[in-house]
């Protein structure tokens, strides 16, 4: 039904903490300009979920949160999102730290794949605040760590924390506005770029 409200221009969604998801069809709303969070839902255990290539086509600006990372079935999806067109000032990318259980899901995406999500979802280089939660590659993108100064050089603000596979920092003195940095729960990192 929310595909009908094509007059939509926000959608404040902050509040719901047990959206499993985004109904499909929100790709509709050729309005909405706010959206503040959207939910990946896992596929197979949530019927009609948006997958998050529906992000394609809304011209989003200001903020935007997207929870649930870890449900991309494929990185073609999150490159499909063109996050890097958004106008967005913050932007916080979240997969949930799975289980060990959770882990050997036959739907969870190998750490390459899961690096190259990572690589698709580039934001514009307007943006000022950047967290990543719960990230489970190796390393970062290109667009972070070779880069970030010219592909994210208005950058106040990035948090990464959750990131138990990650060894290296991205580059931060390329970023000259830089003004916080916060760094949670990386136990590999032995380099700070």
């Amino acid at each position: 039904m929310i595909r009908k409200l094509t007059k939509l221009r926000v959608l404040l969604n902050n509040k719901c903490s047990e959206l499993k998801g985004m109904p499909r069809g929100i790709s509709k709303l050729v309005s909405l300009q706010e959206l503040s969070v959207f939910v990946v839902g896992k596929q197979d255990r949530v019927e009609h979920c948006a997958s998050i290539s529906e992000l394609e086509h809304l011209k989003l600006v200001g903020e935007l949160e997207i929870k649930g990372l870890e449900n991309v079935t494929s990185p073609v999806h999150a490159k499909a999102a063109n996050l890097i067109e958004k106008n967005l000032r913050n932007l916080k990318l979240e997969w949930k730290v799975l289980s060990a259980e959770e882990g050997t899901d036959s739907t969870v995406l190998p750490v390459e794949e899961i690096e190259t999500v990572l690589e698709n979802l580039q934001p514009h280089q307007k943006l000022e605040n950047l967290k990543i939660e719960g990230y489970g590659g190796g390393k970062f993108p290109s667009w972070m760590m070779n880069r970030i100064g010219s592909c994210l050089p208005n950058l106040l603000q990035i948090e990464l924390a959750d990131m138990p596979g990650c060894s290296s920092l991205p580059q931060l003195g390329q970023l000259p506005f830089l003004k916080e940095l916060t760094i949670r729960n990386m136990p590999a990192v032995t380099n700070l770029g």
